[in-house]
C-alpha cells in the first residue's frame, strides 16, 4: 500500500467514538512499524524483514556506517537497528575463505576486552570481535557558532596484526513513515507490502486504546480504560 491507502485503512479501522488526527495517525503508523521489527527479529522472520538488510563493505576500524534509501540515493551515515553478522579479512582480498567470522559484543564489554593481535591464517584457537556505537558526527559547519550534528553508527573491531577490512551486515533503521497531500512528499512504510495490513491494522489497535475524549479533559483513566459515549463531551 502506498502512503494514502496506509492512512486511509487506518482510518476506517477506528471507532465511532475515535475523532481523526493526522498527527495521531502517523505517530501511530511509525510506532507500529517499529514494534512490529522487534517482534519479526525476535521470531526470526527473515522474510518480513528482507527489505531492511543492508551491507556495508571494505569497512575500517571506526568508519561510519551507511545505507541508500532507493528515494534517496547520497548514502549518509544512519543509526542502525540490529546487527546480523560481520567477516573481517585482509585489505584488498576478500575471497570468503581467507576471513573470519566476528561474534559481536557489547560496547562495555569490547572495550574492557584484553584484545590480543592475530593473523587470519593463523592455526586455531583465533576469534576476532566488533561492537557498534552511536556517535554524532558534523554535517554543516557554515555557522562555526552553531554547527549542526546528526547521530550515526560506528564499527569498531580489532584489527589483526596487518591491515584489516570488515563486511557488515545489518538491519537498519527505516525512514519514518509520512504522508502529506504534497508531490513527492509522502514516504511509505519500509516493511514489505505483505506486512503493511499489520502495520495499519496495530496502528488502529493503539488509537483505539485510549480515549480522546479523556485526553480533551485532562482527566486520569486507568490504562485499556474504555468509556461509554454518555456524559463525555465537554457539554
Amino acid at each position: 500500500m502506498d502512503a494514502l491507502q496506509t492512512v486511509n485503512m487506518v482510518r476506517l479501522l477506528l471507532d465511532d467514538s475515535i475523532d481523526w488526527f493526522h498527527d495521531d495517525i502517523i505517530s501511530a503508523i511509525n510506532e507500529s512499524q517499529m514494534r512490529l521489527i522487534r517482534q519479526y527479529y525476535l521470531a526470526g522472520d527473515e522474510r518480513s524483514l528482507r527489505t531492511l538488510y543492508f551491507k556495508n563493505e571494505a569497512l575500517s576500524d571506526g568508519d561510519y556506517i551507511t545505507y541508500t534509501i532507493p528515494s534517496d540515493p547520497t548514502a549518509t551515515p544512519t543509526l542502525l537497528l540490529y546487527p546480523r553478522a560481520c567477516r573481517i579479512y585482509n585489505k584488498g582480498l576478500d575471497t570468503g575463505i581467507e576471513s573470519l567470522t566476528a561474534t559481536y559484543l557489547e560496547p562495555q564489554l569490547y572495550y574492557n576486552y584484553d584484545k590480543p593481535g592475530y593473523y587470519i591464517d593463523d592455526e586455531f584457537p583465533r576469534a576476532a570481535y566488533y561492537t557498534i556505537e552511536k556517535k554524532q558526527f558534523l554535517i554543516d559547519n557554515s555557522d562555526p557558532l552553531n554547527p549542526v550534528y546528526e547521530w550515526g553508527t560506528k564499527i569498531r573491531f580489532i584489527k589483526q596484526l596487518q591491515e584489516s577490512h570488515a563486511t557488515l551486515w545489518f538491519i537498519a533503521e527505516p525512514p519514518l513513515f509520512a504522508y502529506t497531500t504534497g508531490i513527492g512528499q509522502s514516504r511509505s512504510l519500509w516493511l514489505p507490502e505483505e506486512c503493511h495490513i499489520e502495520v495499519a491494522t496495530l496502528a488502529a489497535e493503539l488509537l483505539n486504546d485510549y480515549d480522546v475524549g479523556e485526553r480533551e479533559r485532562g482527566e486520569a483513566v486507568f490504562e485499556n480504560q474504555r468509556l461509554t459515549l454518555t456524559g463525555v463531551g465537554n457539554g
